[in-house]
């Protein structure tokens, strides 16, 4: 009769494998592999290593951090604090990590802390949607369920559940953020960065005619302008962390790591800024303030600066994102794809990029109409 094998093989929802083993009535796991071989091998490796006394309980999991214990009766909570504690030590965003704290705080634990991850039930899952729905606006229940969908799911893949219960029809979409801002002609819009101070007038032409976000903008410096190409290298972001600093991480997603040429109509402001008020050094923040948070250029400022300006030239006040929507609806009015406009952007999913197409729809109506002096 053959021997069985050592521990068992567990198939990942994304097509992945992983093994499962007991030792000293703990439960274990192997790295995520491709195939079902490597895994197999992987247990052989591990059964020879305990058959020769030589085996060590793994100090880290597939993740990188501390192993969970399996046998241990999680809660909600227990659970939550384990998994975020994770996020930290993994960099996520900060933006990132204080939407998750403030979610959980609020929406999550007060109903669900006490659970067992046991007793959380898709039905339970369902009808937290609509209580959100009935209170707040239809996103921020949609963020609720991502966000708890998110922890759930990293308590599957250290098999503490046998499935993510957070399952609520409609609500893992998301719903294209609508944009009501004043969109204005592109010689309105030199006009208005023109109106900007000097030291800051290109960071207003970075975000509209290059359309970058404001912490895209920040987190500058000279090595990412190539004037000889005319393109910005986009590889990080300042971002607010949870306690109100300014730092730096990556971009929004990996979507947001991108080159995007600069039009003729920002070229000369930004290179008149490198020569002016941009230190020499390669590493040099392009807009370094001393008296900001860590030296970096705040968004309070350039809001300031923006409102002057729209101020100065007759345009209504503005949030200084705007001038990002406003470049991308003049860049999908120049006849740019959805995936032009995605990679631009620095958007993964088209329907985020949707309205400006659109914009460039309603133009064609507007033109076409006028055909034949009608």
């Amino acid at each position: 009769m053959a021997r069985a094998h050592f521990g068992s093989l567990i198939k990942r929802e994304n097509g992945t494998y992983m093994g499962r083993y007991r030792r000293h009535g703990r439960t274990y796991y192997t790295p995520t592999q491709r195939t079902k071989q490597a895994v197999r091998a992987d247990l052989v490796k591990i059964e020879a290593a305990i058959l020769a006394g030589e085996w060590e309980p793994p100090r880290k999991t597939r993740s990188g951090t501390a192993a969970i214990d399996t046998d241990q009766s999680w809660t909600v909570r227990a659970w939550y604090e384990a998994w975020y504690s994770r996020q930290e030590k993994a960099k996520r965003s900060p933006n990132s990590l204080r939407a998750y704290r403030s979610i959980f705080k609020v929406h999550i634990l007060p109903d669900f802390g006490h659970l067992a991850l046991t007793d959380v039930t898709p039905q339970v899952c369902t009808e937290k949607f609509q209580h959100v729905l009935e209170t707040r606006s239809e996103e921020t229940a949609k963020n609720v369920i991502r966000s708890f969908s998110a922890c759930m799911g990293a308590a599957v893949e250290e098999g503490l559940i046998a499935e993510n219960p957070v399952k609520v029809k409609g609500a893992m979409s998301k719903t294209p953020p609508k944009r009501n801002f004043h969109m204005i002609t592109p010689t309105q819009l030199i006009e208005l960065i023109d109106a900007f101070p000097e030291d800051t007038r290109a960071a207003g032409a970075l975000g509209s005619w290059v359309s970058l976000r404001y912490g895209e903008i920040a987190a500058l410096e000279r090595a990412d302008i190539d004037l000889e190409t005319g393109v910005v290298h986009v590889t990080k972001s300042v971002k607010r962390a949870p306690n109100g600093g300014l730092s730096i991480g990556p971009p929004k997603s990996d979507a947001g790591y991108r080159s995007p040429s600069i039009p003729p109509q920002a070229l000369p402001i930004i290179q008149y800024h490198l020569e002016s008020f941009t230190a020499p050094a390669l590493d040099a923040l392009l807009f370094h303030r001393p008296r900001g948070p860590n030296g970096y250029l705040s968004d309070r400022v350039l809001r300031r600066d923006l409102n002057k300006a729209a101020m100065k030239v007759g345009l209504p006040p503005m949030r200084f994102h705007d001038l990002r929507h406003i470049g991308l609806t003049l860049f999908g009015r120049a006849g740019a794809t959805t995936a032009d406009l995605m990679a631009r952007a620095g958007h993964a999913d088209p329907a985020t990029v949707a309205i400006y197409q659109h914009a460039t729809a309603t133009r064609d109506r507007e033109l076409s109409s006028r055909m034949g002096g009608v």
